[in-house]
């Protein structure tokens, strides 16, 4: 008898995702500073290089090159320019990624996860419709970000009310990418908010009604 194929309890969005993050950084992002990356070598370019086109040069050059040059944005670009971004406008060019640790983790589907947001009975109702494709946003009820895509939570075990991302939180299960937001300096779980099913907000309100008593003390919180 033929065996079943297992499905695969993770969406396609969200591997990819995780292995974009664990990826990076991409050379390719960075290509206008190979000319910065040359000066802090304090040594001339090689003769191959054209400053007016250093994304080709970056194209062509050895594998050897292209390791030294992620090297130099891992140890020293990337971490300078992450530390001006806050008073600099010009750098809003900068890719998600790099606001987020290394060692990106992937969690279960079963994973409880709250979302805090001022738009939580609109989510509740509708599911999560609003991201930002290939990035990470919250809702503010902003009408100006269309379309689903990428939210952040925190494990429910984890949570804590006192993050100002919004009025009122959302409760769901959902399989996510743990990761640690450097800006934000704290732990969150990036996930597809399209792939959260909008019967696990009705599983969720039955648990609380038929939970509420024992649990009250930890599920009602001043937020």
């Amino acid at each position: 008898m033929k065996r079943r194929a297992r499905r695969n309890p993770y969406s396609r969005e969200l591997v990819s995702f995780h292995r974009w993050l664990k990826g990076a950084p991409y050379v390719e992002d960075f290509c206008d500073h190979v000319g910065d990356w040359f000066a802090s070598l304090d040594r001339k370019p090689p003769r191959s290089f054209d400053p007016a086109e250093p994304c080709t040069w970056l194209e062509h050059t050895s594998p050897r090159m292209r390791r030294e040059f992620r090297g130099w944005l891992v140890d020293d670009l990337i971490g300078r320019l992450v530390g001006e971004e806050a008073r600099d406008r010009d750098l809003g060019w900068l890719p998600d990624y790099v606001y987020f640790e290394r060692g990106a983790e992937i969690l279960p589907p079963t994973t409880w996860l709250v979302h805090f947001s001022d738009a939580a009975g609109k989510i509740a109702r509708d599911g999560f419709r609003v991201g930002a494709m290939g990035s990470a946003a919250y809702t503010h009820g902003d009408a100006s970000v269309s379309g689903p895509g990428w939210n952040f939570a925190y494990e429910a075990d984890r949570a804590d009310p006192s993050h100002c991302y919004g009025t009122d939180a959302v409760l769901f299960r959902s399989a996510g990418i743990r990761v640690f937001h450097k800006g934000d300096e704290e732990t969150q779980v990036l996930f597809w908010g399209p792939h959260v099913r909008e019967g696990e907000f009705d599983d969720v309100v039955r648990w609380v009604i038929d939970h509420h008593r024992q649990y009250r003390k930890a599920i009602v919180r001043d937020v």
